[in-house]
């Protein structure tokens, strides 16, 4: 894609996701912050790093290690895999997808862990329309398993909420 209509996409989602209307009351309370879903959503149009997932959920899969940086994971027709997804610390985290029902689970070496149940983004349902939940108390490493999807490329991005 051309850099300036990157650029002009880039201007016009952080515009919508983060600006203020023009019938903002201003109340108390209002800090003028962009929501959680808003940072995935200005990025969506990144393709960020290319991936291949791997055949098993172990340290062989490739690793989502980069937080709050766009992921494409290159997936075969019709079939699944596994990508790593480390965590550095404690605390909540938010899984961005552009495909519903593709996440599956998400696991431990010890079995499935818990993952909140898929919702659109708030602020840009029709790019991003499957987020997850997820929180942990200490540094982890989990598999995401995904799976048959009949397009080649699954977008991802994972952040740590505040």
């Amino acid at each position: 894609m051309d850099w300036n209509v990157r650029w002009a996409l880039a201007v016009g989602i952080l515009t919508a996701c983060g600006g203020k209307g023009g019938e903002d009351s201003g109340a108390s309370g209002d800090t003028d912050v962009t929501p959680p879903d808003g940072a995935a959503c200005a990025v969506r149009t990144d393709e960020g790093l290319l991936m291949v997932p791997g055949n098993t959920p172990d340290t062989t899969a490739p690793a989502i290690q980069s937080l709050s940086t766009p992921y494409t994971i290159q997936l075969a027709p019709n079939q699944g895999g596994w990508v790593r997804l480390v965590l550095p610390e404690s605390g909540e985290y938010t899984i961005h997808t552009s495909f519903s029902g593709v996440l599956y689970g998400l696991w431990t070496d010890n079995g499935e862990y818990p993952l909140a149940a898929e919702r659109p983004s708030d602020v840009c349902a029709d790019t991003i329309p499957a987020v997850y939940g997820v929180e942990v108390d200490t540094p982890s490493s989990l598999y995401l398993q995904l799976g048959p999807l009949s397009a080649l490329y699954y977008w991802v991005y994972v952040q740590q909420e505040a």
